[in-house]
């Protein structure tokens, strides 16, 4: 197919990045120890639109640090962490689809392993992706504050799904999330990420008429930053990144959608006060498709925003600005829009916690007759620790898709509960309810869907 990258050569790309981040980790000279704190959750899956389930991420509101080395290279210098989850899960709607709706039920098999170095057993640092935004990114990267020389930890999680009736829909999905940071005496930081999945979007469209298919639509993608910073005096801060976003679909009704993107960015960081710091950031972000040239387009932001940290509880985060977009697509040649992202972040109490993000964005088209969407998000997570082995979180999300190029626009609402329960410190389970839905001026667009599931982890 004219434009693809063949599929050995894209294997080979994904794994050169692959083998250099696990390349970090096999060079340092780490000897695993046991903590003693809760493990790792047994699973970070990503739902629909690459949007990963927050709710399943949460281990514990206590920090971690006690489980840290008392030296970069010491006895006690790294973890890890093997763990296993089997997950029942029943829908009313698996394809997500207006008619012919399917009921099944289907068994999901999550072995993963986390390591890390210096000793870590959270996932403190967030890497969303979506496929429909340019550079993959679905929020701004937050590089974690360390306080040691560095900071490494490689997440591998595989999901096998098993359907009882409908076998066709049978896949394997996996993830890698890896992250390195080095911190130089002078002031100077670096830090490297990478994200690969090889996994499907459940809300399936062909690409070329843009409507709803049955098919699964399988895809990899694979995310690559570095981001350099350095301190400048006690005030200001300047900041470096750059980031490349690979995509790829294996079905030939979603060809079209496989693109590479690149970007980078730079921020200029004044520190106000040590808990409140404001910044100014440009981006350039170049989207390039394999076979569907006219949506090709180059992008430029600009922002100023704020880093509030208001207490050892509250923080908040945001940044409003512009954006140019530039394409040969007639029927959104040149656009000038703001935009803008909101992260709230507090804990309540020490047993309860809330975190808001909101955003408005121009994104990527899922479907060839729309040059791209304007969409609004909200995305809400809650959390409550009812006892020690007790603990209820809640998820809301709302996106607001209105299509260019086309008359269209979508309203899609996904919302569940979990309650967790900590059987053992090696054994947890989980039991949940996602609802889903669309709303669409495209009739045939629009479903409900109903998904129960019960999940049993077990850590070492």
């Amino acid at each position: 197919m004219k434009g693809l990258i063949p599929k050995h050569e894209k294997r080979g790309v994904d794994r050169v990045y692959f083998f250099f981040i696990a390349l970090l980790f096999v060079s340092l000279p780490m000897s695993f120890a046991n903590a003693e704190e809760e493990a790792v959750p047994a699973s970070v899956q990503n739902d629909l639109h690459g949007q990963a389930d927050d709710s399943i991420k949460i281990t514990t509101l206590n920090p971690d640090e006690h489980i840290s080395s008392t030296t970069v290279f010491g006895r006690k210098g790294g973890y890890i962490h093997p763990f296993m989850s089997v997950k029942l899960e029943s829908s009313d709607n698996i394809n997500f689809t207006h008619d012919h709706e399917k009921h099944d039920w289907t068994v999901i098999y999550s072995p993963g392993i986390w390591l890390a170095s210096p000793a870590k057993k959270r996932i403190y640092f967030d890497l969303d992706t979506a496929t429909i935004s340019p550079n993959g990114l679905y929020h701004q990267v937050n590089i974690p504050e360390s306080f040691t020389r560095y900071q490494a930890y490689l997440l591998y999680l595989a999901d096998l799904e098993d359907f009882h009736n409908y076998n066709e829909r049978d896949t394997v999905k996996q993830t890698v999330d890896s992250y390195f940071q080095y911190n130089l005496r002078g002031g100077l930081s670096t830090s490297l990420y990478y994200k690969f999945l090889d996994t499907e979007d459940p809300l399936a469209y062909d690409y070329r008429t843009g409507r709803p298919t049955t098919d699964v639509e399988k895809y990899v993608s694979s995310l690559l930053g570095v981001v350099l910073e350095h301190r400048i005096g006690e005030k200001f801060r300047v900041k470096g990144e750059y980031n490349n976003y690979y995509l790829h679909y294996d079905e030939d009704f979603s060809e079209g959608k496989n693109r590479m993107d690149n970007s980078g960015s730079a921020y200029l960081y004044y520190d106000y006060t040590p808990k409140t710091a404001f910044f100014g950031q440009y981006q350039y972000t170049d989207v390039h498709y394999y076979n569907y040239k006219i949506q090709d387009s180059s992008q430029h932001y600009g922002y100023l925003g704020i880093d509030w940290k208001a207490s050892e509880k509250v923080r908040l985060q945001g940044k409003v600005g512009f954006v140019y977009r530039d394409s040969d697509n007639p029927d959104g040649h040149t656009v000038t829009d703001p935009t803008f992202e909101l992260t709230y972040d507090h804990k309540l109490t020490e047993k309860s916690k809330v975190k808001l993000f909101t955003a408005y964005k121009i994104n990527e088209s899922s479907i060839s007759t729309a040059a791209y969407s304007k969409d609004s998000l909200v995305r809400l997570n809650l959390y409550h620790a009812f006892t020690a082995k007790i603990e209820g979180s809640m998820f809301f999300d709302y996106t607001h898709s209105k299509f260019h190029g086309i008359h269209r626009t979508d309203d899609y609402i996904r919302v569940g509960p979990r309650l967790h329960y900590i059987v053992k410190k090696w054994l947890k389970t989980d039991l949940g309810y996602t609802y889903y839905k669309n709303i669409s001026d495209y009739d045939l667009d629009e479903f409900d869907a109903n998904i129960f599931f019960l999940r049993a982890s077990i850590g070492f």
